[in-house]
């Protein structure tokens, strides 16, 4: 279509002012539009075409006030309460590395350097942060077959090069949970393609659950088991695959119960040593003296809690006999070490992280935004609650340890990136869009009535203020 000189400039002028490139293509096309109706309504009333066309423009206002307000209606977005407390949630965890270091020296009489170890893992989470919060998410969505393909070809290679550590390939548990934001962008893929889609769902889930059977763990796999189950039922409700909900819904869950089952029979009940160990996992009578040791004194530890200050446990500090304080017992570590008050504040911390990151999700107007955040949040609140479940000594059969808090820079990095990725989602809210730039219902941004052209960049505020309430 030929634009006049003066339509051009007025386009021009808008563009300027909005910062985000990627935009002025959309933004032009809309804005074109919209003088051309209210264009042909004036020729329809009498004016020739090259008047008509200076009165629409004129309508639509001072373009730099329009491209102001369009640039103020797109601009990234940050959410400072959860960047806020996952400084608090790293400071506290650097803080406890240190507190390691010296109970390590007395009691285990080693050098190795927690802290020293944190200080290096530390800045290369912040780093994945940082990339991960800066990266267009969308490029997941138009290359996510090339991301899936990327991902088994990087998981096999980490099984064969893997150093084996407690009969468990070392460097593969973590990285095989990046499926889950890959699987939320084939589901978008999937899109409008009714059962198929579903089924296709279901297909691509097979080769990384037969890679973390091979790990071997059994938690990584009913991790992603979980997290999918999650994504895809929220796909389901939301219609994305254009199907009847009931039906996809048993679809999904009919053969996953089936499969289950199955492998309960066949491959727990039947073996002794796997029903044993799966019994230790949900068992909430265990023996102290055995397999029940570790539940046996974190409830020891819960029932002699202060509200500040240690504890002592058969009349031994808590580093002396809790296994794993640095790892999976973080939390009972702090509630015998430093009082129960400290340990709530965490928690309280935790649980808000959680919160805000379920509202930042739940704000999530973009389909493929809020099906990776929610992948995201449904690893990270899996790991969060499974391990407080623990540590307060509720036998879990999920057993993570803390993300952030905890010693370990493969876990430390993983949250990060992960917590980088959904605010990156959020960060370009205004941004990226799976909808047509304007609704076309009563909350029309662009609205053309009775020969006058509104743009009611009051309803954008609007829409903007809920998703940061």
């Amino acid at each position: 279509m030929k634009h006049s000189n003066e339509q051009e400039e007025f386009l021009s002028i808008v563009c300027k002012s909005i910062k985000v490139k990627k935009l002025h293509k959309k933004i032009r096309k809309e804005l074109i539009n919209h003088i051309e109706d209210q264009k042909e309504a004036y020729i329809l009333k009498g004016m020739n075409e090259q008047a008509a066309l200076s009165k629409s423009i004129k309508d639509m206002g001072d373009p730099i006030i329009v491209g102001k307000e369009f640039n103020e209606a797109h601009k990234p977005l940050v959410e400072w309460s959860i960047l806020i407390t996952i400084a608090f949630l790293i400071l506290t965890s650097g803080i406890l590395q240190y507190i390691f270091d010296n109970y390590k020296l007395m009691y285990a009489n080693t050098q190795s350097s927690m802290f020293r170890h944190f200080l290096f893992y530390a800045p290369l989470g912040f780093a994945i942060f940082l990339v991960a919060y800066l990266f267009n998410y969308s490029l997941i969505k138009k290359y996510a077959w090339h991301f899936y393909v990327l991902y088994l070809v990087m998981m096999l290679i980490l099984l064969k090069i893997s150093p084996v550590i407690r009969g468990r390939s070392y460097y593969t548990y973590y990285p095989s949970l990046l499926f889950i934001p890959i699987f939320s962008a084939l589901i978008y893929r999937f899109r409008g393609k009714g059962y198929l889609g579903i089924i296709l769902s279901g297909i691509v889930c097979f080769p990384p659950l037969l890679i973390t059977l091979n790990i071997p763990s059994l938690q990584c796999t009913l991790i992603i088991i979980i997290s999918c189950l999650i994504t895809l039922t929220f796909a389901i409700k939301k219609n994305v695959f254009n199907c009847n909900k009931k039906l996809g819904l048993a679809l999904v869950y009919v053969p996953t119960i089936t499969t289950f089952i199955l492998t309960f029979v066949f491959l727990i009940a039947n073996c002794s040593y796997r029903y044993d160990r799966f019994y230790c996992r949900i068992s909430q009578n265990l023996d102290p003296k055995a397999e029940g040791y570790m539940l046996y004194i974190i409830r020891q530890i819960i029932t002699s809690a202060k509200p500040f200050g240690s504890v002592l446990i058969n009349n031994h500090p808590i580093q002396a006999v809790l296994p794993n304080y640095t790892s999976e017992n973080t939390f009972a570590f702090i509630i015998g070490s430093f009082g129960y008050v400290p340990a709530i504040i965490i928690s309280i911390a935790i649980l808000f992280l959680l919160y805000r990151l379920y509202k930042v999700t739940s704000a999530q107007s973009n389909t493929l935004g809020k099906l990776i955040s929610l992948g995201c949040l449904s690893l990270l609140s899996l790991q969060f609650i499974s391990s407080l479940l623990n540590n307060i000594g509720i036998n879990f059969i999920l057993q993570f340890a803390p993300p952030l808090l905890s010693y370990g820079s493969l876990s430390f990095v993983f949250s990060m990136g992960l917590l980088g990725l959904m605010l990156s989602v959020y960060r370009l809210s205004n941004i990226v869009d799976d909808r047509p730039y304007y609704l076309e219902n009563k909350n029309n941004i662009i609205s053309y009535k009775n020969g006058k052209l509104t743009v009611d960049f009051n309803k954008i505020n609007l829409k903007i203020s809920g998703k940061n309430s």
